[in-house]
């Protein structure tokens, strides 16, 4: 058959002439030659009028197939369908199924294909010229590997160092023109989620990277062994091969692609070594305890700036660095300072460790360090990377938005008085684009002594720099607070934005006397629990003001309504935890009339291990002024959050001695009390003690 026209061929069976005029495709790759299987196995269907559309009929009774103008060979197509992302249709056909070059057409049966007014396509046909130099495996001679040096099962102290390169003699070396490989550890097992990855490499034989176009093999084949990773005295490391027919074209300055590598591929083999070198001797101490939590734990405060570590004996740290985002000790690593039992040799069982600012306000998203520690006798802290080789690095990484972007409120002001509130407009201090990251475990809302209001998703400026919270008017006199979670708004380009911390605003509509201005969110009550305190169980929460404290109550019971929420920690992964909310309840008050004790019993106790917090919103108490002032002076309570843990402990009694003592030192090592019970630790100043080699707070 003579070669057919490059330009569309429309078949059309019978005499009839069809009337209308299906759209002309336009198809990637274009009908003539093709230099590559692997694009003439996958075709993109659009039409040359952008202004009109096809799309696939998915119930046709027949789909494109492929068929050899010289063997009438036919391969059926396996995917048809629209690709949204390259807005096509996509028709796919298997690789192996072509093992022929030559003239093939393309065909497109009557009723496999619409336009936008649902009208079929008539049979279609498109010619191809299949030239793929590198077309079937039988192209290239098969070889075998005679031998190498090292050879299979050498001992060998290092990979890299003095092993130079490895060499390789097989039954045809002038055949191969590129060989890759990965080293492995495989003393856990030999299958992919067994062994342990530890380098490639590649080699070709013409590589201007390697050697200005001479052939590099002129002498034998090789691989070159980069790094000195030591291998460990005990374990087994396998090197897979794969030697292929097809490399660097000194030519055309090409280098081949995976798949012309993959079809040229003449062996694929392995090596096993044994390792040489003594495995590194590790100090007999650990780490024990990294505060604040990891897990749960967020710096979003450039004030709090320290964390500590626990070892399970004296040490000193040798470094504190940044090798994550902030590239390894070219930042400064802040200070490091013995938390307490500092001894002659310098080593103590607890260090602190502070964050200079500029760190944590260059943190996006989260935060890395890495900490190395050695002993009196300079014997490491194992590391936490779990390599088989050298495992010196101890790494810490926290959530870290204490740099995040500040939101601003535009219309109105924070702290503005208005006539009333209907919207909302949110900006951010330095003017940048702004979207819902919907990372946020809940939804901005607006509170008030008269409820909670959740607002919706706010809409966008077309500059995307400011959104507006719209909502049913609120016109009663009062103060109102707009809440905002954490995460809610991304802040900045995707990859380096900012994602908002919580922030609040205040807003006062006024009536029609003068505006409330004499009220000051002060009345804060005195918690029976610590902030951040740890507990074996607990069954209830007691606050105590100063003074009378009042808030709305039910009518027919005479009981308080100010609900307090408890929420637990929940790690959803490594780097993600969010609060779940457990229940909501009210408290009792300890006098009807006048107040100042309200208890929050929980509707059982708690005991299962955890972090938690407890949450009771803004105005839900106020004094006797605020109510006879008729809300215009007087107190309210600002939001009230109380975090605490469940764990082994009770507090302060859980790490002291059997004889219920213990020795109390400040975080500068220096003895504050001696043989201490309970009752005197908890008399002490407020600040930080260190008491048997634990942090103890005391406010």
């Amino acid at each position: 058959m003579s070669l057919k026209s490059l330009l569309t061929t429309v078949v059309i069976a019978g005499a009839a002439t069809s009337a209308f005029a299906f759209p002309e495709l336009k198809l990637y790759p274009a009908p003539g030659t093709v230099t590559d299987v692997q694009y003439f196995a996958s075709v993109n269907i659009s039409t040359a009028n952008e202004d009109e559309a096809v799309s696939v009929v998915d119930d046709a009774t027949a789909k494109p197939y492929l068929e050899s103008v010289e063997t009438g060979d036919v391969v059926n197509c396996t995917e048809f369908f629209y690709f949204e992302l390259a807005q096509a249709n996509l028709l796919k056909f298997e690789i192996a199924d072509i093992t022929e070059n030559g003239e093939w057409e393309l065909v497109f049966p009557a009723g496999c294909l619409k336009d936008g007014e649902g009208n079929l396509n008539e049979k279609l046909t498109y010619t191809y010229n299949l030239d793929d130099p590198n077309l079937g495996a039988g192209n290239f001679p098969q070889i075998t590997l005679v031998s190498s040096n090292p050879a299979n099962n050498a001992l060998l102290p290092t990979w890299g160092g003095s092993l130079d390169k490895v060499t390789f003699v097989t039954s045809d070396d002038s055949a191969v023109n590129y060989i890759d490989w990965y080293l492995y550890d495989i003393t856990n097992g030999a299958s992919e989620s067994e062994r342990e990855w530890m380098t490639q490499g590649s080699e070709n034989r013409f590589d201007p990277n390697r050697g200005d176009g001479e052939d590099q093999w002129a002498d034998g084949l090789f691989i070159s062994v980069a790094g000195n990773a030591k291998l460990i005295e005990g374990r087994t490391y396998r090197l897979t091969l794969r030697f292929c027919g097809i490399g660097y074209d000194p030519v055309t300055g090409n280098y081949p692609t995976d798949v012309q590598i993959a079809k040229s591929t003449e062996l694929e083999t392995y090596l096993d070594f044994r390792g040489q070198t003594k495995g590194t001797e590790y100090s007999p101490y650990i780490v024990e305890n990294v505060s604040p939590d990891p897990e749960v734990y967020e710096f979003d405060n450039l004030d709090m700036r320290t964390f500590s570590i626990v070892y399970s004996g004296p040490v000193k740290p040798e470094s504190f660095t940044y090798p994550i985002g902030m590239g390894a000790g070219t930042s400064p690593a802040g200070e490091i300072a013995a938390g307490s039992d500092l001894d002659a040799d310098g080593c103590a069982t607890v260090w602190d460790f502070t964050f200079d600012e500029s760190v944590l306000k260059s943190a996006l998203g989260e935060i890395m360090v890495t900490i190395k520690a050695k002993d009196k006798d300079g014997l490491y802290v194992k590391g936490n990377a779990g390599y088989s080789t050298d495992d010196f690095n101890y790494n810490i990484m926290w959530k870290a938005n204490a740099g995040a972007d500040q939101l601003t409120s535009v219309e109105p002001e924070n702290e503005a008085v208005v006539k009333e509130l209907s919207s909302i407009t949110i900006s951010n201090e330095k003017n940048k684009t702004m979207f819902l990251s919907y990372n946020a475990a809940e939804k901005p809302a607006i509170v008030s002594r008269n409820g909670t209001t959740v607002l919706d998703d706010p809409t966008f400026s077309d500059d995307e720099k400011t959104a507006t919270f719209t909502f049913e008017t609120i016109t009663e006199p009062g103060n109102y607070t707009l809440i905002i979670p954490k995460y809610y708004f991304n802040i900045g380009t995707e990859f380096e934005g900012t994602s908002c911390n919580r922030t609040t605003f205040t807003y006062t509509i006024e009536g029609d006397e003068e505006p409330d201005t004499g009220v000051a969110e002060d009345l804060i009550p005195t918690a029976s629990i610590q902030d951040n305190g740890s507990y074996g169980t607990l069954s209830e929460i007691v606050l105590t003001f100063s003074e009378t404290a009042l808030s709305d109550f039910d009518f027919e019971t005479w009981d308080p309504i100010a609900p307090g929420t408890l929420y637990r920690a929940v790690v959803t992964s490594a780097r993600d935890t969010q609060f779940e909310e457990i229940e909501t309840i009210n408290p009792k008050a300890n006098d009807d009339f006048e107040p100042n004790e309200y208890t929050y019993t929980f509707s059982s106790p708690l005991t299962e291990k955890g972090t938690y917090k407890f949450v009771i919103v803004a105005n839900q108490f106020y004094n006797q002024a605020y109510d006879e002032s008729g809300h215009e002076k007087g107190s309210v309570s600002p939001e009230l959050v109380y975090n605490f843990t469940i764990g082994d402990g009770t507090g302060v009694e859980s790490i002291l001695t059997e004889n219920g003592v213990a020795n109390v030192y400040d975080i500068a090592g220096r003895m504050v009390l001696e043989n201490a019970d309970a009752a005197q630790i908890k008399a002490l100043n407020a600040g930080v003690y260190i008491i048997n080699g634990k942090k103890y707070v005391v406010k």
